[in-house]
């Protein structure tokens, strides 16, 4: 490459940012809820009152990602506090095991996205929770910046919703 391919090129270069950056505000919303992000705040939300709550009944300080993947796969991990042992999951009694995995929600599975509605569908093919596998969980999504908060969709008659609050990695 010559002096001259280079000056070319660099004096392309802000150009290119420019075209990416006019290109993401039009990004569909499954577009940019493509990748991975870590768990900034989750909470629970009571419907009548709007008062905040520790995220289902788990208590803090959490930690988690979710990905989606362009394929249309999609995990998410959370973890919430736990005790702290050296000893193996086999070494553990079956109550020191029931009590770490309840400090531990995830899911896999496909997920698809309404743009008009702006939700992401969920539909899960394998959970730590049982009653979860084969059911399909609908989140609304609003991304701001490099953050997306995803608020659980809840039956009518339902006290209270999630909303959990990510940020890309």
């Amino acid at each position: 490459m010559d002096r001259r391919q280079i000056l070319v090129g660099s004096a392309l270069l802000p150009a290119a940012f420019a075209a990416q950056s006019l290109g993401a505000k039009t990004l569909s919303l499954r577009d940019r809820l493509l990748g991975s992000w870590k768990l900034l705040e989750p909470v629970t939300i009571d419907k009548a009152t709007g008062a905040r709550s520790v995220w289902d009944n788990r208590p803090g300080p959490y930690s988690g990602m979710i990905a989606y993947i362009p394929n249309g796969t999609m995990c998410v991990h959370i973890g919430s506090a736990r005790a702290v042992t050296t000893k193996g999951w086999d070494e553990l009694s079956s109550a020191e095991r029931l009590a770490a995995a309840d400090t531990w929600y995830g899911y896999f599975g496909r997920f698809e996205v309404d743009e008009a509605k702006q939700q992401v569908r969920h539909f899960v093919t394998g959970s730590l929770q049982p009653d979860e596998i084969g059911r399909t969980l609908v989140r609304n999504v609003k991304i701001a910046g490099n953050l997306v908060t995803l608020t659980t969709e809840t039956a009518p008659d339902a006290k209270s919703y999630n909303q959990l609050t990510w940020e890309r990695i």
